[in-house]
């Protein structure tokens, strides 16, 4: 059996925790299969289909399907996918052209095979095992600081630091003169 891996995993707890409907009892089941119909045969249509106008070249309807983030964040027109229920999720009525605007935007429906498909992998959870463009990420959820923000300086602790021996009684003067003389810089004359 395969495992799911951490973003899925993070994904379902956000999904989780932001009040979306309770999980199904299977769902870590349902998930592993949706991540296989995923890698066979829905990542190719939406790459082949969806992409270029949904994450790629544009990003009409403000709908990015390029990460399962911006899959279940939906567009413009609100939420287009619920995992675990294709029969809820809008994006499947597009694709049936039950609901304008059909998509594929002015290309013929579907294959009904690839309708099963998607609707079997929105039932699943709607999976991704990896961004649909290489190198593309998630947004950023700007409230969590991260590692990597800890570094910037506002993040660092209070420290005793050592004022540097200048001619001018204003320690900040101190430490921009110091910086300067550092970078080998010249400071411009003062105002009049």
């Amino acid at each position: 059996m395969k495992s799911i891996p951490a973003s899925s995993l993070l994904s379902i707890m956000l999904a989780v925790t932001a009040g979306a409907a309770p999980l199904p009892p299977d769902h870590a089941e349902r998930m592993t299969k949706g991540l296989e119909i995923f890698r066979n045969d829905v990542a190719p249509l939406l790459k082949e289909h969806c992409v270029k106008c949904h994450g790629g070249e544009k990003t009409k309807g403000d709908l990015d399907l390029v990460t399962r983030e911006g899959l279940l964040k939906g567009g413009a027109d609100g939420v287009a996918v619920v995992p675990f229920s294709a029969a809820e999720s809008k994006v499947m009525k597009m694709l049936r052209h039950e609901e304008e605007p059909y998509m594929p935007e002015k290309k013929p429906r579907l294959p009904d095979a690839a309708i099963t498909k998607f609707t079997a992998w929105i039932d699943a959870g709607a999976p991704y095992s990896e961004p649909l463009i290489e190198g593309r990420k998630p947004a950023r959820d700007r409230s969590v600081v991260t590692a990597e923000d800890r570094q910037w300086w506002a993040f660092q602790p209070l420290a005793k630091v050592t004022i540097p021996t200048c001619t001018s009684p204003n320690p900040v003067t101190a430490f921009v003169l110091s910086r300067a003389a550092e970078k080998k810089l010249t400071l411009a004359a003062p105002a009049d």
